[in-house]
């Protein structure tokens, strides 16, 4: 019994699929055995975490790749018709690109997992706040492209669907350009490392402790416990003054003094009051400066400026106090025997302290750590 000629042909076919999955099955055991196996074997063995993670993140697109490269293999050695051939070529051309992309899609992942990564390979530095957002970005650029790329394959035009997507793109970006100010602050604040979590910084028009840094807001408490959200366009086009990560904070006054009677007088008052600063714990040496600064005929001011190594605000309102107590002793000592205080033997100048010098010694040991406080005038 002869079979009508379209059963044969569908057989045919079938029979041509069959063989085709079978030709692919064994040149995928054989890749897989004389190449996947012993690079598996030597990547688990001998290599480095970061080459055992490159391997994960390739492994199946180069099995795909396998694939489809055995898909044509075996429409090759089977001779099919050309209706085979074009489905095949399609679908291995699918299947590379599909395999490249999440190649790519997986390695800049597994690159910008951390900054430090990152620069070991590419010799960039960027912050690590701002990695995921860029990852993301750059994971979904690639994406876009492989789909365009696939899709032109399958006979859809790409440029007019890249148009319609520009149009779409400008309205969009009109429409919410206030969003998109607000993602590139995000980015330069994060990426310039303007403020952390925990810092107190006044921009804007406002003033407070960080709470969180969003990608649209930066959310503020200030000193009365209100939240304020700022949106991060307005703080990146803004001046940010961050007092947390003072190093030190300035001391500057005018000292009255009306009782000296003669310059000897003022000269004694001005090396006691310099002595005594230098000698203070927390003082700059080198930045003690204690002056004659103003005199009009009846009126003296000494001048004192001096920096504190005291970052918190507490902490230096209290060594502001102890100051001001000794300049009342010293200036009441001065006031009850002023002769007397001429002829007292005058301090030797003390040399700075290697903690002076920030090139030489680490000092932060020896500051407190910030508070969410804010200084007053004298503070520069």
């Amino acid at each position: 019994m002869t079979l009508p000629p379209f059963v044969q042909e569908l057989l045919l076919r079938l029979s041509l699929l069959l063989a085709l999955f079978v030709v692919v099955w064994i040149v995928q055991r054989l890749i897989r055995r004389l190449l996947f196996a012993p690079l598996e074997a030597w990547v688990e063995n001998f290599g480095s975490d970061y080459g055992k993670a490159i391997f994960q993140a390739i492994r199946r697109p180069v099995r795909l790749t396998v694939f489809a490269l055995a898909m044509v293999a075996g429409v090759a050695l089977l001779n099919a018709d050309e209706v085979v051939r074009t489905v095949a070529n399609l679908l291995a051309r699918l299947g590379i690109v599909a395999a490249v992309t999440t190649t790519v899609y997986n390695l800049i992942g597994l690159i910008g997992f951390n900054s430090e990564t990152l620069e070991q390979i590419t010799g960039i530095v960027i912050e690590s706040r701002l990695l995921p957002f860029l990852r993301t970005i750059a994971q979904t650029f690639v994406l876009i492209i492989g789909t365009l790329i696939v899709l032109q394959d399958l006979g859809v035009d790409v440029t007019g669907l890249i148009a319609s997507l520009g149009v779409i793109g400008l309205a969009f970006s009109l429409a919410a350009r206030d969003t998109a100010a607000n993602i590139f602050g995000f980015t330069a604040i994060v990426g310039d490392n303007l403020f952390e979590v925990g810092d107190y910084i006044v921009a804007a028009g406002v003033e407070g402790v960080v709470e969180k840094v969003g990608v649209r807001s930066t959310r503020l408490r200030r000193l009365d416990q209100s939240i304020v959200a700022v949106p991060n366009g307005l703080l990146a086009a803004e001046k940010v003054a961050n007092w947390t990560r003072l190093g030190k904070r300035r001391l500057d006054f005018l000292l009255n003094v009306n009782d000296a009677a003669n310059s000897e007088q003022m000269k004694a008052l001005t090396t006691h009051i310099r002595a005594f600063l230098q000698a203070r714990p927390y003082e700059e040496r080198e930045s003690v400066v204690v002056s004659f600064f103003n005199y009009d005929g009846n009126n003296a001011q000494i001048r004192v400026l001096c920096y504190v190594r005291l970052r918190d605000w507490n902490a230096f309102t209290l060594e502001r106090e102890q100051i001001n107590l000794g300049l009342m002793d010293i200036l009441n000592e001065f006031r009850a025997d002023p002769q007397g205080f001429v002829s007292k033997p005058r301090p030797a100048t003390l040399p700075p302290r290697p903690s002076d010098f920030p090139n030489q010694a680490n000092d932060t040991g020896a500051l407190p750590p910030a508070s969410a406080a804010r200084a007053d005038d004298d503070v520069d």
